[in-house]
């Protein structure tokens, strides 16, 4: 009998262990597709981010009066 209760309870154990270890990987999977869907909503908002490209910028400058240059002037100058 008291083998009986020990092997009984030796299952159970790998049963119980087995269960948790079956919920820590759906926890987990449920972790994976959240962070998935938050990055693919993230990258959905970078897109309709408009940036400007550097010809845009360099027509921009060509346009404007040139003003005085400016340098750095060094101590005794």
């Amino acid at each position: 009998m008291m083998f009986g209760t020990k092997l009984l309870s030796y299952f159970f154990s790998l049963t119980y262990k087995r269960s948790i270890s079956e919920v820590q990987l759906m926890h987990n999977v449920r972790e994976h597709k959240e962070m998935l869907e938050r990055q693919d909503w993230l990258q959905l908002k970078l897109n309709n981010i408009l940036i400007p490209s550097l010809n845009d910028s360099q027509k921009e400058q060509k346009g404007k009066n040139n003003g005085p240059s400016i340098r750095r002037l060094r101590k005794g100058d």
